[in-house]
């Protein structure tokens, strides 16, 4: 049976909430403009301030709106090829025609093999079509590519709990925690998981 998942709603408030593995968001795909300065190098600095504010949000909340800001910059594209199949592929995704969203996604991670939103969108397609090793093959990617992918991370975590990996799973919850530190259904997460496999709390 194919699972779902509530990667069809607002993403951030997926990983708080979502009973299965929640990769990222499925908002529009925003194409950089080219008459930018330099919208590539800029990119870099605006997720690294993001970044920072996410660490410090005085709460969840606003956690949530820093977070779904960093989304929409992992979503954006230069190439208006790879911008039309990662449109392509989010249409199928949300009318659950996982099939076609696989097949658009190869096109797209052979296409743009650096953008980490191309993988991390194939992982949560695998892992809805039941792939979970092709799913963590896909996550390898993207963390190589942006290592604080929370989204990403989180996905790997509860596949890792769903396999009984405790140690793994317990390794990228942290990671989320340590990006976001507000968000309590993470740090659920990390308590039990510390206790279950080191005996304690954090």
């Amino acid at each position: 049976m194919r699972k779902t998942c509530l990667i069809l709603a607002v993403s951030v408030q997926a990983i708080l909430a979502a009973p299965t593995p929640c990769f990222a968001s499925t908002r529009p795909v925003v194409t950089a403009q080219p008459a930018a300065a330099s919208a590539e190098t800029a990119r870099p600095d605006q997720l690294q301030n993001l970044f920072n504010s996410l660490a410090s949000a005085p709460d969840a909340d606003a956690s949530v709106v820093i977070a779904e800001k960093i989304q929409a910059l992992w979503l954006a594209t230069d190439s208006s090829t790879a911008e039309l199949l990662m449109r392509r592929a989010l249409f199928a995704i949300h009318t659950q025609n996982l099939d076609v969203a696989l097949n658009v996604l190869d096109k797209l991670v052979d296409l743009s093999p650096d953008w980490a939103e191309a993988w991390n969108k194939r992982a949560t397609v695998r892992y809805l079509l039941d792939d979970e090793q092709g799913s963590l093959d896909d996550i390898e990617r993207v963390l190589k590519l942006e290592p604080r992918h929370f989204g990403a991370l989180n996905g790997a975590a509860m596949i890792y709990e769903q396999q009984n990996n405790k140690p793994e799973a317990l390794k990228a919850y942290r990671q989320v925690l340590s990006l976001a530190p507000q968000w309590p259904q993470i740090k659920a997460h990390v308590d039990k998981l510390s206790i279950e496999v080191e005996g304690q709390g954090i």
